[in-house]
């Protein structure tokens, strides 16, 4: 069985949609700043899909789209000018930036209310991977195991329960998804493994998941053969 990732996404968005609305009304439109360094094709086409879904609910984007010789001092000068911009609700430093830039510590200069991504200590939000990974969970667990509608809440006990009862792999362990859908199993005392290039026994590990969550961003990172019959799989990247 295939579970569509986009159908999910358009009744997210609708959602979305309809709360930007109301925030239309208070003369608010959330203006979203992205800063890229340099070209990477992964990280535009992931810009590009952000783009449309600011377009489809009413929001405002800008990308800030700067050379790859561009210095940290640079970026860290943009990144405090956003900061103090009343007008600037949210901050992406998209990741990953070029080598001489240090995305971690630079990603603390951005204030806690606009870290959408979720990546520093004190961000209020849980990292938008993270939530997408649940949802889904979350319309597996009701509606296709138990034909029920999902609840409104993110994390319902029911499904908490549940996970904490299967053995979940994450193939990854990058900033950007296998270590923040951790982090958010680690706050609701789920078990599970995680597994990258170098973890030995990895396709003894893989039979006996229940769930795994492939985190690499590359094709053919688990096959058929490798999985037990029934396993949920979920591709992120």
């Amino acid at each position: 069985m295939k579970i569509s990732g986009k159908q999910l996404a358009v009744i997210l968005l609708n959602d979305l949609k309809q709360k930007v609305l109301k925030l239309k009304q208070k003369n608010v439109i959330p203006h979203l700043s992205v800063i890229l360094v340099g070209d990477n094709p992964d990280s535009i086409a992931y810009i590009r899909q952000k783009q449309k879904a600011v377009d489809f609910v009413g929001g405002q984007l800008k990308l800030y789209h700067l050379k790859v010789s561009t210095t940290e001092s640079e970026v860290e000068k943009l990144l405090n000018n956003l900061s103090f911009d009343p007008k600037v609700h949210a901050i992406i430093l998209q990741r990953p930036t070029p080598k001489h830039i240090n995305s971690t510590k630079l990603c603390l200069i951005i204030p806690s209310v606009k870290d959408v991504d979720g990546f520093g200590d004190k961000s209020p939000y849980t990292a938008p991977i993270s939530i997408a990974v649940m949802k889904v969970l979350k319309e597996i667990y009701y509606f296709y195991k138990n034909k029920q509608k999902s609840p409104k809440e993110d994390f319902p006990e029911k499904l908490i329960n549940w996970l904490q009862t299967r053995n979940i792999l994450i193939i990854g362990r990058g900033q950007t998804a296998g270590s923040p859908i951790a982090k958010m199993f680690d706050e609701h005392t789920i078990l599970h493994t995680v597994v990258h290039s170098k973890t030995k026994n990895i396709n003894n590990l893989y039979k006996q998941a229940d769930i795994i969550i492939s985190c690499t961003g590359k094709a053919n990172s688990v096959r058929p053969e490798q999985i037990k019959p029934g396993a949920i799989i979920i591709g992120v990247g």
